[in-house]
């Protein structure tokens, strides 16, 4: 027959002094600490260079950097893709946009405000020299010239409904009545 296997008697210690413990017994003396302080890696010597720890640092600034830079560029591949996306009539950018403008309320037209005069420095004006022609309007006026009354009048073909006549005469009538 094969033989039971046991637990490593660390294992049973380690469960031991905790359940003396428990029962209120002294727990064992504490190994004294070494010169670094009871804290050492295994594996790991004082003695590391300045140097080893640089390059170390180095590798872990340029991956994390790389990490940065792949999830930057695939989120923006990924939003530009979906941009390009149609939802109905629009991209879906369009409509983040839409979106966007309707919750921040730019889709608004903004109340104009009259501008507040601001106190300015007076120049000192040299005198005006009368001039002779009007002043140019500063907003830009029809292409063409109005044209006069007469001809406005004769070119309008103003022609009389009659059923316009029927309801006039039917309302002066009314209010001759009362």
């Amino acid at each position: 027959m094969g033989k039971a296997k046991r637990a490593p008697v660390v294992d049973a210690g380690r469960i031991a002094a905790s359940r003396r413990v428990q029962r209120g017994a002294k727990a064992p003396p504490k190994k004294e600490r070494t010169a670094s302080g009871g804290r050492g890696r295994k594996g790991s010597s004082p003695s590391v260079s300045p140097l080893l720890k640089g390059l170390k640092l180095a590798m872990i600034v340029v991956a994390m950097a790389g990490l940065g830079f792949c999830a930057v560029f695939i989120i923006d591949v990924g939003l530009g893709l979906m941009g390009s996306m149609r939802v109905g009539t629009l991209t879906a950018s369009e409509l983040v946009d839409k979106i966007s403008d309707r919750v921040f309320d730019e889709d608004v037209p903004e109340r104009r405000r009259p501008k507040a005069a601001t106190p300015q420095k007076k120049a000192v004006q040299k005198p005006a020299k009368p001039t002779t022609t009007p002043p140019t309007p500063e907003t830009p006026r029809a292409p063409l010239p109005a044209p006069r009354p007469e001809v406005y009048q004769a070119e309008a073909n103003v022609e009389v409904d009659p059923e316009v006549e029927r309801a006039r005469a039917r309302l002066d009538q009314l209010l001759k009545g009362l």
